[in-house]
């Protein structure tokens, strides 16, 4: 019996923008059709002490998939795994790791708006002493 093939397409090492895109594919190996794909993770804040793998959705398909991977943990490392099984009992899976690091948006608009705000005071100050 041949099982099933599994890829999960490689990602840029760090992400900046959530939900992260997994591209993903899976294939039968010997015509058994495809009765369950799972994608796992697990997270590490220091790339060093890793979560318990966690389930974070279970889909049938075969082809290629197309998963919109938003954590609840946040920033961080984490590590991705595909698992697929035919109807025959076999699997076969594919894992691949990235990070994830997300810029604090509303902080860096209120920072900009305030230093606006300073640029402007100080014009208006210079031009008054001048």
């Amino acid at each position: 019996m041949i099982p099933p093939y599994s890829y999960l397409e490689p990602i840029k090492l760090w992400q900046y923008k959530r939900p992260v895109e997994i591209s993903s594919y899976v294939s039968t190996g010997d015509g058994s059709d495809i009765s369950k794909v799972i994608l796992m993770y697990r997270y590490s804040a220091d790339n060093r002490t890793w979560s318990e793998w966690k389930v974070y959705d279970e889909e049938v398909f075969t082809g290629s998939y197309t998963w919109f991977f938003d954590p609840e943990e946040g920033d961080g490392y984490y590590q991705v795994r595909l698992i697929s099984y035919d109807s025959a009992g076999n699997s076969a899976e594919s894992t691949i790791n990235f990070g994830i690091t997300i810029l604090p948006q509303k902080e860096i608009i209120i920072m900009l708006s305030m230093f606006v705000i300073l640029l402007i005071s100080s014009a208006i100050v210079s031009r008054e002493l001048a």
